[in-house]
């Protein structure tokens, strides 16, 4: 068994984001740039977060721009900025989208050549990380655990293509954690970084490197969401719910990045490079089918997910019984939560085969322990626009 596993600091409480200028201080930092996109400012959510870097005498360059999907012109253009003002730290506030550009960025800066030498799949050029800035992450979501991930992904509008900065080196310094942060966000996004969580938890139990810690792990974070999310896209100002889904997106990353990201970020990926749907919900669009899929290679840990959601998933049953027992639970749990049906996910059905055709070129496919081939991928994924159609 092999697998690595670097620690971000986690600084996990409510009004624990007022800590921010004192973290970055002891980097010795003195001019840092702090990266949202403009509805995170307009939620009002910025301007403490300026103000306690200040209090602790940090000049701050703003970079307010961050879009959906890190268009790799972004990366370039925060780059820029970061480098003309000198920057000597980073600090990122919202969703992934600015935690992935905080990373982006950082690489950008710091290691010699153009950053598409990083960027790739499991063989992308190699990061040093002595030359990395300090890197300190706040989420206001409780979904992609960017926070904690060694992972950026990054879309490259010349190729219309998805892909990533998988070094392990690209891991936050500091994770500052604050539910508070997390209260403002809509029934729709709630729903949506909530499944991303998920995704990563199951795939993290189901991965090429998974080991025993991350699988309990994994499993109490399923617990969490099952529990906690339709709370919190029901009443957005329960905090116990927040705080839970909080701690369930952040230690779900853990598990999905250190266990082996695969099938449904494969699909989810190859589904936002056409639809630029959000992506929570592309990830979690063909999860019911997937775990279906994989069942027979991790029967136990099928098992008591299932049981979270109410199937009788012992007595000698056959696992392939359970599975799709599973499949139909998880099913409607996405249907619970509100999520999109499939002609909003893909509008066109058309486009189900160029969707195939590069999630099985996905570095997340080439990671997956079991792999369909494309029909079998192509069932899937007709099967889960049927059940939603």
């Amino acid at each position: 068994m092999n697998f690595t596993f670097p620690l971000t600091k986690i600084m996990f409480g409510d009004g624990m984001s007022g800590q921010v200028g004192a973290v970055m201080r002891g980097f010795r930092c003195k001019k840092v740039m702090l990266i949202y996109d403009p509805g995170i400012k307009e939620a009002g959510i910025v301007k403490p977060i300026i103000e306690a870097m200040r209090l602790s005498n940090l000049q701050v360059v703003e970079y307010g721009k961050v879009q959906v999907s890190v268009p790799l012109s972004s990366v370039r253009e925060a780059a820029a900025v970061a480098k003309e003002a000198e920057i000597d730290g980073l600090v990122a506030v919202g969703g992934g989208s600015a935690m992935d550009t905080g990373k982006a960025v950082n690489v950008a800066l710091t290691q010699r050549g153009d950053l598409l030498d990083y960027v790739g799949t499991l063989d992308a050029g190699v990061v040093f990380a002595p030359l990395l800035k300090p890197y300190v992450c706040i989420p206001t979501t409780a979904g992609t655990g960017s926070e904690v991930s060694p992972v950026a992904v990054i879309y490259d509008e010349r190729d219309g293509v998805k892909k990533a900065l998988p070094q392990i080196e690209n891991v936050p310094r500091t994770a500052i954690v604050d539910p508070l942060l997390h209260l403002k966000m809509p029934p729709g996004l709630t729903a949506s970084s909530g499944l991303d969580a998920l995704a990563h938890a199951i795939e993290g139990i189901g991965g090429y490197t998974r080991n025993p810690m991350l699988t309990a792990w994994g499993l109490k974070v399923c617990e969490l969401i099952f529990s906690n999310l339709p709370i919190a896209v029901a009443d957005g100002s329960n905090l116990e719910a927040r705080s839970n889904m909080a701690m369930a997106a952040t230690f779900a990353i853990m598990v999905g990045a250190y266990g082996g990201f695969h099938l449904p970020h494969a699909l989810g990926h190859s589904i936002e490079a056409l639809t630029h749907m959000s992506h929570g919900i592309t990830c979690a669009f063909a999860m019911p089918e997937i775990c279906e899929y994989y069942a027979d290679l991790i029967p136990a840990e099928t098992r008591a997910l299932a049981a979270m959601l109410g199937v009788k998933s012992n007595g000698g049953r056959p696992i392939a019984e359970v599975g799709a027992e599973f499949r139909g639970a998880l099913r409607q749990f996405y249907v619970k939560m509100g999520c999109p049906k499939a002609q909003k996910v893909i509008p066109n059905p058309a486009d189900i085969d160029r969707i195939i055709e590069l999630a099985l070129g996905e570095y997340t496919f080439m990671t997956a322990p079991k792999k369909p081939n494309r029909a079998e991928l192509t069932q899937m994924l007709q099967s889960a626009y049927a059940s939603l159609s």
